[in-house]
C-alpha cells in the first residue's frame, strides 16, 4: 500500500478537498471507526491494506446526495463540479459524448436535478416552530446554515489516535454563546417522525459521527457543540425535519468511537486487527 503525503495536521483546517480528506490515511475518520467496531476485518482489508471497497454501492444515490450537499452548502461549486444529461437513456453514442465532455464532473439526470428542485424548494420556504404555545416563532432551516464555514476539515487526537471529521457545517460566536454543526442527509423514508429517523440513526451509527465531531470540536474550542441533523427526504411531499442530538445520544456514540479507538490503537500494537471464528448467536 503505497500512503499519500498528507495535508492534515491538527486543527482546523480550510482548503482541504474531499479527494484530500478521503485519500489521507494518517488520521482515522469517523467511518473508520465505525467500520472498526463493526467489522474489523473490513477496516483491516481497506485502511490498511489499501484494498478497494468490492461491495456494490447505489453510485446515483450516493451522486445525488453529494448534490443536495452542494445545493445546500456550496451552491457556488454546482457549475464546476456537476453536469446535468438531459438524455432519456445512459447509453449510446449521445451518452459517451456527454461523459467523454465532462470528465471530471458527477453526472446526474434531468430527473434527478427535478427531485432535488422539489426538495430544496422545501427545505427553503419552511423551517422549525421554537417557543411556547401561542408565542412561537419560525426559525427558516436556512437559518442554521448561516454565518458559518461548510466542508469544514477538523483534526485532533482522541484516547492517543489521530482523527479527522469534515463537518457539513459549522458555526461558533463565542459572545452570542452558541456554537454548533449541521449534519444534511438525505433519505429515502418518507415519514421524518422521531421513531423512523432515531431507527436510520441506530441503523447506521449517526451517534457515533456526532459525538466523535462534537468531541474534536471540544478539543480544539474549549467550547461545548450542539449537533443538528437536517433530515430531507425523497419521497413526495418531500418533507424536512431538524433534529438536535440529546446528551443520551452523544454519550451513547462516544461510549462506542472510545470502544473503536481503543480496538483501534490495541490492534496497531499487537498486528492483530481481527479473529477469524465460528461465531455464536443468542
Amino acid at each position: 500500500m503505497t500512503v499519500k503525503e498528507t495535508k492534515l495536521k491538527s486543527g482546523f483546517l480550510e482548503g482541504i478537498s474531499n479527494e484530500e480528506y478521503h485519500d489521507d490515511r494518517s488520521h482515522v475518520s469517523s467511518s473508520g471507526l465505525k467500520m472498526m467496531l463493526t467489522n474489523p476485518k473490513l477496516y483491516y482489508s481497506q485502511y490498511v491494506m489499501g484494498e478497494e471497497d468490492k461491495e456494490d454501492k447505489p453510485q446515483a444515490a450516493f451522486d445525488f446526495g453529494s448534490y443536495i450537499h452542494s445545493r445546500v452548502l456550496e451552491p457556488h461549486l454546482i457549475e464546476a463540479e456537476y453536469a446535468i444529461y438531459e438524455g432519456k437513456t445512459k447509453r449510446g453514442g449521445v451518452w459517451d459524448t456527454f461523459k467523454e465532455d465532462n470528465p471530471n464532473k458527477i453526472l446526474l439526470s434531468r430527473a434527478q436535478v427535478e427531485m432535488a428542485d422539489k426538495m430544496l424548494h422545501q427545505y427553503e420556504n419552511s423551517g422549525i416552530e421554537i417557543g411556547k404555545h401561542g408565542f412561537n416563532t419560525e426559525v427558516p432551516f436556512t437559518s442554521f446554515f448561516t454565518n458559518g464555514k461548510a466542508e469544514l476539515t477538523a483534526c485532533t487526537n482522541l484516547l492517543g489516535v489521530d482523527v479527522k471529521v469534515r463537518f457539513d457545517y459549522h458555526k461558533m460566536d463565542i459572545e452570542k454563546g452558541y456554537a454548533s454543526i449541521q449534519d444534511v442527509k438525505t433519505t429515502a423514508e418518507g415519514n421524518l417522525s422521531k421513531e423512523n429517523v432515531q431507527e436510520v440513526c441506530d441503523k447506521y451509527h449517526y451517534d457515533l459521527s456526532a459525538a466523535l465531531y462534537a468531541d474534536v470540536a471540544m478539543d480544539l474550542t474549549g467550547v461545548k457543540h450542539d449537533f443538528y441533523f437536517l433530515f430531507m427526504s425523497k419521497k413526495a411531499p418531500f418533507d424536512v425535519r431538524l433534529f438536535r442530538a440529546s446528551e443520551e445520544m452523544l454519550q451513547r456514540g462516544r461510549e462506542k468511537y472510545e470502544l473503536a479507538i481503543c480496538s483501534l490503537g490495541e490492534a496497531r500494537e499487537t498486528g492483530i486487527y481481527y479473529e477469524s471464528r465460528i461465531e455464536e448467536i443468542d
